[in-house]
């Protein structure tokens, strides 16, 4: 019997140890569960009341209240609140205002939300609609404006209609007869009569909108807005599970991944591109944490993965499901400025949203048209007293290439579209316009001649400013070092090293004399591209909140091998991310501080190439060609979708990026041109044409 019990475990033991290993490994793979996005109330101050459609009664709301289709928002005096719209827009009511949710709905990527201002006033801030099947669109009972993806804001107060568009551009129309729909853009706005009249317009730079501290209160909220957004958008993707590329049980997850989709059985092409849009969250993450080697490397791999399964058996499937995985990791980096470390990753974001579209033009077409939105949107942005004009020039040249290429497609398109994607294909090249326009003038106005940055630095030491609280109050802010105009002073005060040569009567600084609390070192600009240089700026903190530029006391030095020190400059040579240490020796004290600098490989499109690369050509066969863009770093990305196609005659036809053989014969050029960040390449590749006979129309 002891035996036998012996035997046992002898055999139980394995089969545990197996189960538990079984179970580990299947772990590895585990993806994040996803709830749904609502709209949510987000109860700021004072108090809020809803009625629900269902119901009729109206009671006291509280935040995280599910705001559903049909009810009724009401703000008391001196409150104010949100609604959180699926976590891609948010709608925000000030005091006394009345809101009505007519529609709200989210199906995969399409949005649809409408609502109905009956009294106050309420700020939207929209992320862009990804599909042509979404819509976003307020009104009053004269008024009604329809957006795709902007900030603005409506009103209804005192008989008054009033309508401000922070950027972006607003789709106006109204009930009144002599009133035809118009486009407004960045910084316009306009007032209507009662009976939905235009009162007056006009553009918040050059003259005064009636609330402009209680714009500035909801362009900060906007900033936290898309900040979170971004955040919550990138946490859905998964990032936030499995293991990571840069961690040692990375290759070890991938084949957990595999077992797991082969037992998925009817959820393995939901699966599989929800672990394909993870890795494409990963390289994200990866660009965040300072290893953008890593990260384009993996967000390559993720880019082939993704074109494989779209042109895969399942395709259809998987194009469904991929769509809007993209499409939020889009809108997580779509408020990213071209001096971000995450710009590079959103421009192959918005390339490898174009492809998740390909076999529906209306669709690719709206698509390429929201990278032109983002470059207007970072124009507009752009403040040239203290960033390059080049830079503005550079986006302002993109835009008016993307805008020539939407013209000569829409052109070609018109006749194949319902007159509903006309209307908005056309609206939105028409919004295009208008913005490209206000850009240019923004340009010119830049290259005036003006004042120097350091004569602005300058009297902004010396000026006093008075800025809005959260609240809408101003507080007074002071940088004279005694306080003496009576005002409190909001900085601590900043001791300057004397000037060589200057006659001040005090003798030179010493280390000896400075008694710091503490040090504190700065690198700008951070990050900084491979083969520039930033400048290492040391400030020492004395225990009265003064301090001082110890730079030149301090000794400095890399921790890492991507780049070298030389005075107080750091000149990148690999990306990564590198440490800078600086220490101070101050008596008998030895104060030390750590900067992270993220360096980044500045990557260029080098060439593209076709594939296949010539050949023969029977009469009536077909090939399908693709093209790749091939970058300073070597990566290489399939790029086909957006690229140009020329024949150099009739010999074969083109339909999208399949050539088709005619009947005669001959040397046929076929030349594709790409362009990216305002670089433009080109590639031909020659066909031979030849008599003969086929069993099949296409073959690769």
């Amino acid at each position: 019997m002891k035996k036998q019990y012996i035997k046992y475990q002898v055999l139980l033991g394995p089969v545990v140890l197996l189960v538990i290993f079984g179970l580990w490994f299947w772990s590895l793979s585990a993806l994040n569960r996803v709830e749904d996005s609502k709209g949510l109330l987000v109860l700021e101050k004072g108090t809020v009341f809803v009625t629900s459609k269902d119901s009729g009664l109206e009671k006291l709301a509280s935040s995280g209240l599910e705001i559903k289709e049909g009810d009724t928002l009401r703000t008391a005096k001196d409150s104010a609140a949100s609604i959180m719209v699926y976590g891609r827009a948010e709608t925000r009511l000030d005091e006394n205002t009345t809101l009505v949710i007519e529609q709200a709905d989210l199906q995969g990527l399409s949005l649809n939300y409408k609502w109905r201002l009956t009294d106050g006033r309420i700020w939207n801030r929209v992320l862009r609609l990804l599909d042509l099947e979404s819509s976003y669109q307020g009104q009053t009972d004269s008024v009604v404006a329809t957006v795709r993806g902007t900030a603005y804001a409506l009103s209804t107060l005192d008989n008054q209609k009033e309508l401000l568009v922070d950027h972006g551009s607003v789709l106006i129309d109204s009930n009144n007869s002599s009133f035809s729909s118009d486009l407004k853009i960045d910084g316009d706005w306009v007032s209507f009569q009662p009976d939905g009249r235009v009162l007056e317009t006009g553009q918040a730079a050059s003259s005064t909108w009636r609330d402009d501290a209680w714009r500035d209160l909801n362009k900060r909220h906007d900033a936290n807005f898309v900040e979170s957004a971004a955040r919550a958008l990138l946490v859905a993707s998964g990032v936030q599970s499995g293991h990571k590329p840069d961690q040692w049980l990375y290759g070890l997850s991938g084949w957990s991944e595999k077992l797991r989709i082969w037992l998925a059985g009817k959820k393995a092409v939901e699966l599989q591109a929800r672990y394909a849009g993870r890795r494409v969250a990963y390289a994200q993450d990866l660009i965040i944490r300072g290893k953008s080697g890593l990260a384009f490397h993996v967000l390559s791999e993720a880019e082939k993965e993704i074109t494989n399964s779209l042109q895969g058996k399942h395709g259809s499937e998987y194009t469904r499901e991929i769509r809007p995985i993209i499409g939020n990791l889009l809108l997580s980096v779509s408020e990213v400025s071209p001096d971000d470390i995450l710009y590079r990753f959103k421009i192959r974001l918005e390339d490898l949203y174009v492809r998740v579209w390909e076999g529906e033009p209306a669709q690719v077409f709206y698509a390429r048209a929201l990278a032109v939105d983002a470059r207007l949107d970072e124009a507009s942005a752009m403040d040239c007293r203290v960033q390059s004009l080049e830079r503005l020039r550079e986006t302002i040249n993109a835009v008016e290439q993307g805008l020539a290429r939407e013209e000569n497609d829409f052109a070609a398109l018109r006749t194949t579209l319902n007159p509903q994607y006309q209307g908005l294909l056309d609206e939105k090249i028409k919004s295009h316009r208008l913005r490209l326009e206000r850009m240019r003038l923004k340009l010119d106005e830049c290259q005036k001649p003006s004042v120097s940055i350091a004569d602005l630095e300058s009297e902004a030491l010396s000026a006093t400013s008075t800025e809005p609280g959260l609240d809408g109050s101003e507080s007074v802010t002071s940088t004279q070092r005694d306080g003496s105009d009576g005002s409190s002073v909001s900085n601590p005060p900043i001791d300057t090293p004397p000037t060589v040569g200057e006659n001040n009567n005090q003798p030179p600084v010493t280390a000896q004399e400075l008694d710091l609390e503490k040090i504190e070192v700065l690198a700008q600009p951070n990050p900084v591209n491979v083969g520039e240089s930033a400048r290492l700026i040391v400030r020492g903190f004395k225990r009265d909140g003064s301090s001082l530029d110890v730079t030149s006391l301090a000794s400095l030095k890399v921790i890492g091998n991507l780049g070298s020190i030389s005075g107080s400059s750091f000149t990148a040579s690999a990306p990564g991310s590198v440490t800078i240490e600086a220490t101070v020796n101050d008596g008998l004290k030895i104060l030390s501080s750590r900067v992270s600098v993220t360096v980044i490989q500045n990557v260029e499109l080098s060439r593209i190439s076709i594939s296949p690369a010539g050949g023969d050509l029977v009469t009536g066969q077909a090939r399908v060609l693709s093209v790749t863009a091939h970058y300073s770093n070597g990566f290489s990305s399939n790029v086909t979708a957006a690229a140009r196609w020329s024949l150099s005659n009739n010999l074969v036809s083109l339909a999208g990026s399949t050539i088709t053989a005619g009947l005669g014969t001959g040397v046929v050029t076929v030349t594709a041109e790409y362009s990216e960040n305002g670089i433009i390449k080109n590639s031909a590749v020659d066909f031979h044409v030849i008599y003969g006979q086929t069993t099949t129309g296409n073959f690769n």
